[in-house]
């Protein structure tokens, strides 16, 4: 009769324990992309040697400086999949296409002469400030 109580007991304490748990809804880590991002931008194999800045503006516009150039041109961003169109001038448009590390807040990547191009100009990373 000890043994049976005990098992009761057992068994009830498991499905109070195990009831009482809710499972917590843990949403992935997000960052805002909107704002300053600082890094450096190489052309060919000579990557990440040139300083520029982002400025990525809420309304998906996208100013950027080199300290010798001022550009703009507009920014999007899907899941990680960080793209931008931007110009210094009428005749050079330029993409970049990169990734968006949540885990240290940059995005790295490669820019491309021209909006359809597909052959590397470049690699580049920046880190929000």
């Amino acid at each position: 009769m000890d043994s049976r109580l005990l098992l009761i007991s057992s068994i009830a304490f498991l499905l109070f324990v195990g009831c009482n748990k809710e499972e917590e809804n843990i949403e992935p880590a997000t960052l805002n992309p909107v704002g300053k991002w600082t890094g450096t931008y190489g052309n060919g194999s000579a990557n990440n040697i040139l300083d520029w800045e982002f400025d990525l503006l809420p309304d998906g516009d996208f100013s950027l400086t080199t300290g010798i150039h001022t550009g703009g041109g507009i920014w999007s961003l899907q899941n990680t999949d960080f793209k931008a169109i931007y110009s210094f001038s009428e005749n050079e448009t330029y993409n970049l296409q990169g990734t968006l590390n949540l885990s240290d807040s940059t995005i790295t990547g490669n820019w491309y002469n021209g909006v359809n191009e597909k052959e590397v100009a470049g690699g580049f990373v920046v880190k929000k400030n």
